[in-house]
């Protein structure tokens, strides 16, 4: 009967010592677990940083792509205006040569009458 209760005895603390031992591990992942919570934290105030700068820098590309977009239209209104203005200058100058060729003209039929 000692030999039996020194088995159980034993047994028993065996088993105090492992129910111990999975207390002690347990602990020490609440630990762990309490030490990460900060860090995943401040992982997330990080994020949330990097994701409004990451919206500011979208929003200033689209502006930069708008303002492009016009000043290109820009370019085109200008390169038509001038193609008006060119070709306005052409039709002065024909109208100019076309006036010098009546004024030479109109020399000649008053030089008839200076005779």
């Amino acid at each position: 009967m000692i030999k039996i209760s020194d088995v159980m005895n034993h047994g028993v603390t065996n088993q105090g010592t492992v129910i111990h031992t999975g207390i002690d591990s347990f602990k020490q992942i609440i630990k762990s677990v309490e030490e990460v919570i900060p860090k995943i934290e401040e992982v997330n105030v990080s994020s949330s940083s990097i994701e409004k700068e990451k919206n500011n820098i979208i929003k200033k590309i689209e502006n930069s792509s708008f303002i492009a977009q016009e000043v290109s239209a820009s370019s085109e209104q200008i390169e038509a205006s001038s193609e008006e203005m060119s070709a306005s200058i052409d039709t002065v100058t024909d109208t100019i040569q076309s006036l010098n060729n009546m004024t030479k003209e109109m020399e000649v039929h008053i030089n008839k009458f200076k005779l």
